[in-house]
């Protein structure tokens, strides 16, 4: 085995390493969505946070799709592109809930 392969196939196994916890956080997704209707958006901030929390799950939910995604492309320079960029926005997106409940808990 040359040393692009070994390489791709730790990198296979690490990027697998979030795709349980990815499935599991769709039971959280599917109860906040459950709960919007009783969230109160009349605040600004009640409302930001709700969607930013929203849009944390969903990316958490999702990223079996990018992985798989991934699979699909043939071009292995840039096979890692999809994945690494779903982790990235995943984790400014938790960055941003984080800071939006600092900022409005009173």
């Amino acid at each position: 085995m040359n040393k692009s392969k070994i390489s791709n196939i730790v990198l296979l196994i690490l990027f697998a390493l979030p795709i349980p916890l990815s499935i599991a956080s769709w039971i959280g997704t599917i109860m906040s969505v459950a709960a919007i209707d009783m969230a109160n958006w009349s605040n600004i901030g009640d409302w930001l946070q709700d969607v930013a929390a929203l849009i944390t799950m969903l990316l958490a939910g999702t990223y079996p799709i990018s992985y798989a995604y991934s699979f699909k492309r043939r071009v292995h320079s840039r096979m890692w592109f999809y994945p690494i960029s779903h982790i990235g926005l995943f984790i400014i997106s938790m960055f941003l809930w984080n800071w939006l409940n600092d900022i409005f808990q009173w």
